[in-house]
């Protein structure tokens, strides 16, 4: 409940932002009463719509990512298909929902030979999700840092997620991804990597630090 309300406040404060806004471009009080917006209010309008619609899209995501962590829900086999390694990932880091888009800027994916696996893409997305929102906690801490996600296909084929943030004390590495281990955030369950290599695990695959 912690973690979803400290991930919830955000968003719920820029979902109120953007209401205010429009409240004021359309109040009667901010323009005659019968003139109709100019292209130029329209135009604003709709961007604070859509910065509206972001912040759900966050908050929405926010929840998803921590109840699936709760509440795991066993791999389900009828969405388990051959994917490319290198679409899934490009398209994984399109569909994250960043703060803003100089979040998006710090993410680069390289391509060192695509490969294919057997795998459920919702699930991979998930991880994938909770391994960038892990990365770009620190952002604030470290204006310079950049995400960069390699998928290469020798000497064994593997997406590699590498980050340029504080990094992990060694003494973490051995219980990195046991349940409710968490450090240097308030707020977290300690629940996102344990639920990120139940997933690969499930697949098939692993994960390592």
């Amino acid at each position: 409940a912690g973690s979803i309300a400290h991930e919830m406040r955000n968003p719920l404060a820029q979902v109120r932002h953007a209401l205010d806004s429009l409240a004021a471009t359309l109040a009667p009080g901010g323009r005659a009463a019968d003139q109709p917006l100019n292209a130029g209010q329209v135009a604003a309008v709709l961007a604070t719509l859509q910065q509206g619609r972001e912040a759900v899209s966050r908050g929405l995501q926010a929840i998803e990512l921590t109840l699936q962590q709760l509440r795991p829900a066993p791999m389900d086999g009828a969405r388990v298909q051959t994917v490319s390694a290198l679409a899934w990932v490009s398209h994984a880091v399109n569909a994250f929902v960043y703060e803003d888009a100089g979040q998006r800027h710090r993410v680069t994916v390289l391509d060192e030979g695509d490969f294919h696996f057997r795998g459920d893409p919702a699930a991979m997305d998930l991880v994938l999700f909770n391994l960038l929102k892990n990365a770009l906690y620190y952002l604030p801490l470290n204006p310079a840092m950049t995400v960069r996600i390699t998928v290469a296909a020798t000497p064994v084929p593997r997406v590699v997620v590498h980050d340029s943030g504080p990094g992990i004390p060694q003494e973490l590495l051995a219980r990195l991804f046991q349940e409710f281990q968490t450090e240097g955030k308030a707020e977290g369950t300690g629940l996102g990597l344990s639920f990120c290599r139940r997933v690969m695990r499930a697949l098939g695959g692993d994960i390592h630090c």
